[in-house]
């Protein structure tokens, strides 16, 4: 068997697939994809932002996501062979959508049960960013659209659980939590 590739300095394979890479350069092309992904949702938003205006643009994003999770959300769930039955199987698929948590390690769950997880995140990339470019747009985002996303992604599969946040910002400083989140059985 050949080597597996640490990178594509080499020449070219013709026969190239993904099962020619090593698990670390693996890792290295899902991180960029995955910020691929966002940059590519931030430049659309942009760009509708620019012809519609941002109330609109707001709308169109939101719409989007909510658009978007019930495709993706099964998928990886199928991909990854998580039958979801409750928070914490919902947990584990988190982990691996590519808008969600996964580069994102500075996270921790506290299972209550296992219709009742609580999420901490202690950085977001995506606040720290809002809080030196934009903060005027940490309340939308962070309130009004992961607020409707994080209830509409756990529904797609467990239409009877929701999220409620605990805590979000703003916060008094970049090394305090992000948020606070807890996925929940609705009684």
């Amino acid at each position: 068997m050949a080597e597996l590739m640490n990178d594509y300095s080499g020449p070219l394979k013709t026969d190239f697939s993904l099962n020619d890479c090593s698990q670390g350069f693996l890792v290295k092309i899902a991180r960029e994809w995955q910020y691929e992904f966002l940059k590519f949702e931030e430049m659309m938003f942009n760009m509708v932002k620019e012809r519609i205006g941002q109330e609109e643009a707001d709308k169109f994003e939101l719409e989007l996501w909510k658009k978007f999770c019930k495709v993706n959300v099964p998928r990886i769930a199928r991909l990854a062979n998580i039958k979801v039955r409750n928070a914490v199987d919902y947990q584990k698929l988190s982990q691996l959508l590519p808008e969600g948590l996964m580069f994102q390690p500075i996270t921790t769950y506290e299972v209550i049960n296992p219709d009742h997880v609580k999420l901490t995140v202690h950085k977001c990339l995506i606040l720290d960013w809002m809080e030196k470019n934009d903060p005027a747009r940490i309340k939308r985002m962070c309130h009004e659209v992961e607020g409707a996303l994080f209830t509409d992604y756990i529904k797609v599969l467990l239409p009877d659980f929701k999220a409620n946040p605990l805590m979000l910002p703003p916060r008094k400083s970049p090394s305090d939590i992000a948020c606070v989140w807890e996925y929940v059985k609705e009684s």
